[in-house]
């Protein structure tokens, strides 16, 4: 389960409108999907979440999911990349990507080498309980390119000198510098 960090959080639904998707779906029965073209800048690291909660199984089920849902997702080329996943077989091994999760309400996708385009479908692998199943759809990503950089000096004025200012990002900074003049001197 794990604990919240509400800082990410914030931060991430603060930033979804330019580094992140936030969808917010239902589906309604057997069957039933929902497919997403999504397109992202050269990447190092995209993540697809799709969470939902589920209706509530019966205290004697030998299985709790009642409302299976599954993440699809597929490349450009049709390749279809797994959410991470436990075999109970092999319970020391660590989660692997090669199969279908029909276990948990929350599903991962993880890619390390990013294509530019993506179908996502969120299918529903079962009878839904309930009339609708809602859902949320994530993606997330660690770019190679250069931070946003938010730059604030006090009245915006003229200097003759170094202003102080605040310097901030989303993603870590390990050097700044400052030009006076423009023409890139220090």
């Amino acid at each position: 389960w794990g604990l919240v960090n509400a800082t990410e959080a914030i931060n991430y639904v603060n930033n979804s409108k330019e580094k992140n998707l936030i969808k917010r779906d239902s589906i309604t029965g057997l069957g039933d999907s929902k497919t997403y073209e999504v397109s992202v800048p050269e990447s190092k690291n995209i993540k697809f979440t799709l969470v939902w909660s589920d209706y509530p199984a019966d205290s004697s089920a030998g299985k709790t999911l009642v409302n299976d849902l599954d993440l699809i997702v597929k490349n450009s080329s049709g390749d279809r990349k797994y959410p991470y996943t436990l075999s109970w077989e092999n319970r020391t091994e660590p989660a692997s990507q090669n199969s279908k999760d029909s276990k948990n309400v929350v599903e991962q996708v993880e890619i390390d080498d990013s294509d530019n385009s993506y179908s996502i479908t969120v299918n529903a692998s079962n009878s839904i309980n309930g009339t609708e199943q809602d859902y949320s759809l994530l993606l997330s990503e660690e770019s190679n390119l250069a931070p946003e950089i938010k730059i604030e000096s006090p009245l915006n004025k003229s200097y003759r000198s170094i202003p102080s200012f605040n310097l901030s990002s989303i993603n870590d900074i390990e050097d700044a510098k400052f030009s006076l003049d423009g023409a890139g001197n220090y």
